[in-house]
């Protein structure tokens, strides 16, 4: 029976024809299991190499986000239905709702608890899968927010938008900080997590300010020196003035449309009053009255019932009485003439005084030159003023001045020099008159107004002006005049068709004027009337530099006057039109006028004077041949 004989490599002992054959087979086995074995080898070291340590995975959607991003995940490879023990962000738990179905798949939500920014790695741990880390797998980042505008006074609205918040978050009430100071605030987070509303800055000092908002979701954003605080700024003009004095206020960055309330403000720590007001860009316009505070450099203080007390220090100083004001003495003064003084007491610079104890005291009066005498001696001066009728008892006295000094404050006032003249007449003031000038500053008020008749005659005695009391008398400038006069004028020529009657006349000084209207008369004598004119039609005209204007005039011509209302003085003249010669009779031929370069036809000479002046010669001739005839 044949049978195989392994030690002896194969040989098959069936008889010596097949061994070879069966020897060759065996080999060909071998060497086929060898190349099987190996390339089983080779996959199977591939397959260790491709297959990772843990078979479990996991996407993360969003993979960045601040503080309370919802990430969705999902995954596989996961034991099936195991249960899902935690998740960490950053090492930090965090609260899911993972779950791992039949199939092993990994779906649920992780919210990122509050943890450093940055990449962080999440753990997530299965009941079966144990521990799985993903390394990086979230950056945490801050949430934003952009604040408009960045500056401005407490009570400033601040726009506020921002986005990467937790969606849906809230901002609940106190939740927002300004300068660690809690503000009043609209925020409110979207569901795409967009922040929106406004932030009002709640008073504090002034600086740079971190604002702090809380989402219940997303934790405490701080945003370092996002916001700095100024003042609300205001200018006073003047800067200086005394108690009633009114000071004109400007200013911008107070919360618009804020109140300034009755007492809200004060100059020295004492209340004023006020007509301030903001409008709604927070301008702040309106008056301060100085209240009655002692003098010096004074802080002003403004409080806004938003935007709080404002101070403003050394804004204003509080100016007292410096001196007494005396109004112009008109010289000369009349003896005994009342006339009257005002005075005013002033600050340094020059601002009236009128409320407060240096608006009110007792006044003394002393004259320059005492022997001249005066009265009253005393006054006393209400709200700062006191007009003060004088009278001088000494006439003829020169140089005068009269001094005004407050018992109180000691400050005085005194009057410019002016001089007492000898009025006549007695019995008061007489209506001041003169020949070709007077002066009449005396019988002016101090704003010009004629306090008497005044008139005025030339010297000739022929032009009269009168100005009644009351006038308005100043001159070319606007001031009260002090002198009027009455010149004979070079004539300028007439008028063509006129001639003057009389000369003309020059009232100065030119420019004056007066209001009403003053009356001027010119006497005239019926002989320089033109013969054949009528004394009516004579009319006064002025001078108005380049021609004579004519005047409505009224002619008396039994008095011989013709009298103009004049309200400004220039050069006047009376005129009269030249009378034509008379025309001939209605219907008659006109004159024959020769042809020009001939003359008027002459008349026929008589015959008899021709025959007689011939006789004459003939005769003549005769005599002088008989005496020539003679001697020869």
């Amino acid at each position: 029976m044949p049978f195989v004989d392994f030690s002896h490599k194969w040989r098959l002992i069936i008889g010596k024809n097949r061994r070879v054959a069966f020897t060759k087979g065996v080999y060909k086995v071998r060497k086929t299991i060898s190349i099987l074995f190996a390339l089983v080898l080779a996959l199977g070291l591939c397959l260790m190499t491709a297959v990772p340590v843990s078979a479990q995975s996991a996407n993360f959607v969003p993979n960045t986000g601040p503080v309370g991003t919802t990430i969705a995940v999902t995954g596989a490879g996961w034991a099936a239905g195991e249960a899902i023990n935690s998740a960490t962000v950053g090492g930090v738990v965090a609260v899911d709702t993972l779950v791992v179905d039949g199939g092993g798949a990994l779906t649920g939500d992780i919210i990122v608890p509050t943890v450093g920014l940055g990449a962080q790695d999440i753990v997530i741990t299965g009941a079966v899968s144990g521990a799985q880390t993903f390394v990086g797998a979230f950056t945490v980042t801050d949430a934003t927010a952009i604040f408009v505008p960045i500056a401005g006074p407490a009570g400033t609205t601040i726009a506020v938008t921002g986005a990467g918040w937790v969606a849906s978050d809230t901002i609940a009430v106190g939740a927002v900080t300004v300068g660690s100071v809690v503000a009043t605030h609209t925020l409110v987070v979207d569901g795409a997590g967009a922040l929106t509303g406004n932030i009002v800055v709640p008073a504090q000092a002034a600086g740079l300010k971190d604002i702090v908002i809380t989402g219940t979701t997303s934790g405490a954003q701080t945003f370092v020196g996002a916001f700095t605080v100024t003042d609300a700024t205001a200018i006073f003009v003047p800067i200086a003035g005394p108690a009633g004095f009114t000071i004109a206020v400007t200013g911008a960055g107070w919360v618009a449309s804020d109140t300034i309330a009755v007492g809200a403000v004060t100059v020295g720590g004492v209340v004023a009053t006020h007509t301030l007001v903001v409008d709604g860009a927070g301008a702040l316009t309106g008056n301060v009255i100085v209240p009655i505070v002692a003098g010096g450099l004074k802080d002003i203080v403004i409080t806004g019932t938003t935007s709080g007390a404002q101070t403003f220090v050394g804004a204003f100083t509080v100016t007292t009485i410096d001196h007494y004001a005396v109004s112009a003495i008109v010289s000369p003064v009349g003896a005994t003439v009342p006339f009257t003084v005002i005075i005013q007491a002033r600050d340094a610079f020059n601002n009236n005084i009128t409320v407060g104890p240096e608006a009110a005291e007792n006044i003394t009066i002393t004259l320059g030159k005492p022997d001249a005498g005066a009265t009253p001696t005393s006054t006393a001066t209400v709200a700062g003023v006191a007009a003060v009728s004088m009278t001088m008892t000494v006439p003829q006295t020169f140089g005068q001045s009269i001094t005004f000094t407050g018992v109180t404050s000691g400050k005085t006032g005194t009057s410019m020099l002016f001089d007492v003249a000898v009025v006549s007449g007695g019995g008061g003031a007489p209506s001041p008159s003169g020949e070709g000038f007077v002066n009449i500053s005396y019988f002016l008020d101090p704003a010009g107004r004629a306090t008497v008749v005044i008139t005025l005659t030339s010297t000739n005695g022929l032009v009269t002006m009168n100005i009644p009391s009351g006038t308005l008398v100043l001159d070319a400038q606007g001031n009260p005049l002090t002198n009027i006069q009455i010149v004979v004028l070079s004539t300028p020529p007439p008028p063509p068709g006129y001639v003057l009657v009389g000369r003309a006349y020059d009232c100065l000084p030119d420019g004056a004027t007066f209001q009403p209207a003053m009356t001027l008369t010119f006497r005239y004598y019926e002989p320089s009337v033109p013969r054949g004119a009528n004394e009516q039609d004579l009319v006064l005209a002025y001078w108005d530099g380049e021609q004579w204007v004519n005047l409505p005039t009224t002619v008396d011509a039994v008095a011989n006057t013709a009298t103009v209302e004049v309200t400004h003085f220039t050069p006047f003249a009376l005129l009269i039109e030249v009378p034509q010669e008379e025309a001939p009779p209605e219907g008659a031929p006109p004159e024959e006028t020769p042809p020009e370069g001939t003359s008027p036809e002459a008349e026929p000479l008589n015959i008899w004077i021709v025959v007689g002046i011939i006789a004459a010669v003939i005769v003549l001739g005769l005599i002088i041949f008989m005496l020539v005839r003679r001697r020869a």
